[in-house]
């Protein structure tokens, strides 16, 4: 345990992220050491489980809470009060008011309401098919006279008693919450102020207003009304969440920055989060993202695959050349908003996914449904009753039931058995068969995504290193980066790989992005795309200033570019050195984007000679935040040698195996075959046969394949 005297403990950093099993924490200690625990998640009072987390992880640095926090100099959080209110639909009464003639935009959908979103197979199902429910239905959309051009300019007035009429029906029918959005109020957003002016005159000034203009600057209106609406929605859950998390850190002495992960990539302050809680969407998810990109530049590696498994879902990303991939907009229960987000894309495969027989096809299914964190699985000994994932890892001898989260959590090996038992017998299999029959179908749906991620999209898999964390992530990890031919699987750290994504929240920078909808046409109007740049560079860095983070502010460009008459679009770097130089910039960026759709769709593709257009223009900010370097070199950790009996499937038997135990920061220089068992306090790693674990300077495990190893 790390030893904090004197001052030296000055300057932790805490990261906190909140799952829907458990609460993940990691302390950087200013020695570029780390210190990580797990408690369990509180719902719904997640902000239970947040302070439980604090006061856990200074028991463990032998600290009272008080102490700890008056030595903290930031704390930032992942939290998923937003995502978890739209998923389970526990959120205000929110009111739409839109421009006359289309306030039912967020209905129509673009008529793609059915698919968008959903697997192949779901999109099959064509008669099991309907749009999902809307968050805001008809009776409660409001439309108001007004009308402004794609230019900006006023062509009708807004009517300004139509406004009020329409905010007083609205709160008859029990409206808690509004969002506007008013046809190309990303050219002119001033009727949506006055709009915004009205509803606080006659509803009061705490009522919350979401702007279609403020949550996103890009024309169209079905995916900006969705964003403000789901804005709305969500607001006031997650600002009353915020407020009990701030208050419950600020009473025992904490007075640093309190900052909260968002989706782009980059914390923000608690103030900033309030104005657009909705940012916060997967900010659990897309921390684990940041953490492996702060890792790939200590590593060297650049390209990684990035492995999130918990309890209740499988997350994959992609680091492209140290860069997280991203995406354009968001899909949540098919609604599609503008919201650039760091590109997640999750499976229900987590521990607590819950195997079952598929009657129709007469075989065994695992996930999506879940057995959360109540009861949880079979083995937690919390009523659960149907086998999970975990269950099936903790019969065939991969976990051990007496070290669980460390030791605080004791598993039962008989009610595991148990709940398998039906399930093999509907198999006519043994239950060793039928656990490894689970595994197996769990790492080949996660194996699939992985590919769909990669190869589906122009990747090369075998150009990747795989990198494995959450509670679960390293027991599936080599088989995962072994079937879809990674080069290697990393556990991250050992010791913090279970709480991965807390320490990428902790090491995050600060981060804001902007867009402009304003299309251009090529040949390009370089002073008119630099006038554009211009704007976007002062929106960010508005929205970037702040006490809490003293490094300038960084700004880059990219813009998303079609062929004219194209939908959907490709997102290219924009250098605005490149821009001024650029004889022909048209040109220059018109081969850039032929370049970059023959690699992702092949030569055939492209179609010569066809003008291209810009989109969307976009700058993303930074501002770095102070982090320790990693820790190199340190071999404090203690490491047992233990055994057990592991049922292994590729032996079809069980085989007595070496069980590495380590304790702390886990040590360097070591060489383990498989098959082997390497348990840390919150996670365990599953060598398989055939398989070799390395680990490195930094404490990372790296697990190779077959005689190269």
């Amino acid at each position: 345990m790390p030893q904090l005297t004197g001052s030296a403990a000055d300057g932790l950093i805490i990261g906190i992220d909140i799952g829907g099993t458990f609460t993940d924490v990691c302390a950087m200690l200013p020695d570029g050491r780390l210190w990580s625990t797990k408690v369990s998640s509180t719902p719904p009072e997640f902000e239970r489980g947040f302070l439980d987390g604090i006061d856990e992880i200074a028991r463990e640095l032998e600290m009272e809470t008080a102490d700890l926090l008056g030595r903290v100099s930031r704390i930032a959080h992942g939290t998923t009060v937003a995502t978890n209110s739209l998923l389970t639909r526990d959120g205000d009464r929110v009111g739409l008011i839109a421009t006359a003639g289309h306030g039912e935009a967020s209905l129509i959908m673009r008529g793609v309401g059915r698919t968008a979103g959903v697997t192949a197979e779901e999109m099959l199902r064509v008669h099991d098919s309907a749009k999902p429910i809307p968050f805001v239905p008809r009776g409660r959309i409001r439309e108001v006279p007004e009308r402004i051009d794609r230019e900006g300019k006023v062509v009708a007035p807004l009517d300004d008693d139509a406004v009020r009429v329409a905010v007083g029906e609205l709160l008859d029918e029990g409206v808690e919450a509004f969002a506007v959005s008013l046809l190309w109020s990303v050219r002119n957003d001033s009727h949506e102020r006055r709009v915004r002016e009205i509803i606080r005159e006659v509803a009061g000034e705490e009522v919350h207003v979401s702007l279609s203009s403020e949550i996103s600057d890009r024309a169209g209106e079905y995916e900006r009304s969705v964003g403000a609406i789901m804005n709305a929605f969500v607001a006031d859950r997650t600002n009353r969440y915020l407020a009990k998390v701030e208050r419950g850190v600020r009473d025992p002495g904490f007075d640093g920055p309190l900052m909260v992960m968002q989706c782009s990539g980059g914390v923000a302050t608690i103030e900033r989060v309030a104005e657009a809680p909705i940012t916060t969407l997967q900010s659990g998810p897309v921390g684990g993202v940041i953490g492996s990109t702060y890792l790939a530049g200590e590593i060297g590696r650049g390209n990684l695959i990035t492995t999130d498994m918990g309890g209740t879902s499988f997350d994959v990303a992609l680091i492209l050349d140290h860069v997280p991939d991203r995406a354009p907009g968001t899909v949540l229960d098919r609604f599609e908003m503008f919201l650039p987000t760091v590109d997640v894309r999750s499976i229900g495969a987590g521990g607590g996914s819950i195997a079952s027989f598929d009657e129709a096809g007469r075989s065994l299914r695992v996930g999506p449904r879940s057995a959360g964190a109540r009861p949880g699985p079979a083995c937690y000994g919390r009523g659960g009753t149907e086998p999970t994932v975990t269950d099936a890892s903790l019969v065939l001898g991969f976990i051990d039931p007496g070290y669980f989260v460390g030791e605080r959590m004791k598993l039962d090996l008989d009610a595991a058995r148990e709940a398998i038992r039906p399930l093999a017998e509907r198999l006519a299999l043994s239950i060793e068969d039928t656990a490894a029959g689970i595994i197996a179908i769990a790492e080949h749906l996660m194996a699939d995504l992985i590919r769909g991620m990669t190869v589906e999209r122009g990747l090369d898999p075998r150009e990747f290193d795989l990198l494995a964390f959450g509670g679960a992530g390293p027991q599936h990890a080599g088989n995962c980066a072994q079937e879809v031919g990674a080069r290697s699987a990393i556990v991250p750290l050992g010791v913090v790989a279970s709480t991965w994504s807390a320490l990428g929240v902790a090491a995050a920078d600060l981060g804001v992005a902007a867009e402009s909808g304003m299309r251009m046409a090529a040949p390009f109007d370089t002073g008119e795309l630099e006038k554009v740049c211009g704007e976007l560079a002062r929106d960010v860095e508005g929205r970037l200033a702040t006490d809490a983070v003293d490094s300038p502010a960084v700004v880059v460009y990219e813009v998303d570019v079609q062929y004219q008459g194209q939908i959907h679009q490709l997102t290219l770097p924009l250098d605005l050195a490149d821009l001024r130089a650029e004889k022909d910039f048209s040109a220059a960026l018109s081969d850039a984007f032929t370049a970059e759709y023959a690699r992702l769709y092949g030569d055939a593709a492209t179609l010569p000679g066809t003008p291209v257009e810009i989109v969307v223009t976009r700058a993303r900010g930074s501002r770095r935040t102070k982090k320790p370097g990693f820790a190199r070199g340190v071999s404090e950790g203690r490491l047992t040698e233990l055994g057990r009996e592991v049922y292994w499937p590729s032996e079809k038997r069980r085989i007595d195996t070496p069980v590495r135990r380590i304790e702390g920061q886990a040590p360097v220089g070591h060489t383990w075959e498989g098959p082997t068992i390497v348990e840390m306090p919150h996670t365990t790693l599953v060598v398989h046969p055939g398989q070799t674990a390395r680990t490195d300077e930094l404490g990372n495990i790296v697990l190779t394949f077959g005689k190269e190893s």
